[in-house]
């Protein structure tokens, strides 16, 4: 792919990011009644009672597409070795998984939902799992990078065993939201399911944010 392309391609990226955040927490977020963090899951933010559902869905949709375009973007730069592929699959393959998700919202396509949601954070587990273990065997990006990948991955972790637990819990209840069961669940890592999942997507898009810094830097000076 054009370099150029790819520059400008991530450029863009690195200024949506930060407005993706905020359309999150600060416009999203306030437009459903009574949300928390603590009681209810990301997806109930572009659910039928969510008056901001829309900018939920489109911003989702396209921090899809940006995904796919970084994930092009690593198999390029990175060495042809297995783990820097599979690291690079499965990324892509969760950034495919964010753009499909709008279209199947949580209220009106559950099980459709449900099923995209849970291979989307194992997708999300994996591929900064990998990227961790590839910050200290690839000369190409620096040390650091690997706390914030190591971060989503244990928050990944954390959401979705919390996720599986709850599940098997409580059944269906526990997949629209938390507000009865957090009152009576005592298990810390239960009870903050849906904390987990907002730490998921908080400290995904910081990781991203520095590694599209670190490609930028790449590509410029490739040049």
């Amino acid at each position: 792919m054009n370099t150029a392309f790819l520059i400008v391609g991530l450029s863009a990226f690195l200024v949506f990011l930060p407005f993706y955040f905020a359309v999150l927490f600060l416009v999203v977020e306030k437009q459903y009644k009574n949300y928390s963090v603590l009681t209810f899951w990301l997806s109930n933010l572009g659910a039928k009672k969510s008056r901001g559902r829309s900018a939920f869905n489109v911003c989702l949709f396209v921090f899809g597409l940006f995904g796919l375009l970084l994930g092009r973007t690593l198999f390029e730069i990175l060495p042809q070795t297995s783990l820097a592929s599979a690291m690079s699959a499965f990324f892509s393959a969760a950034a495919l998984l964010a753009v499909f998700i709008p279209f199947f919202p949580t209220d009106r396509k559950r099980k459709i939902h449900t099923a995209i949601a849970n291979l989307l954070f194992v997708c999300i587990l994996v591929a900064s799992l990998l990227f961790t273990f590839l910050v200290f065997v690839s000369k190409l990006f620096p040390v650091f990078l690997a706390v914030f990948s190591l971060a989503v991955f244990v928050f990944s972790f954390l959401t979705v065993y919390s996720y599986l637990k709850l599940k098997a819990k409580y059944g269906g209840r526990a997949l629209g939201d938390l507000v009865c069961e957090r009152k009576k669940e005592k298990s810390f890592v239960l009870k903050n399911a849906t904390l987990w999942e907002w730490l998921v997507f908080s400290s995904l898009v910081v990781w991203l944010f520095v590694l599209v810094i670190c490609i930028l830097g790449f590509l410029l000076n490739a040049r």
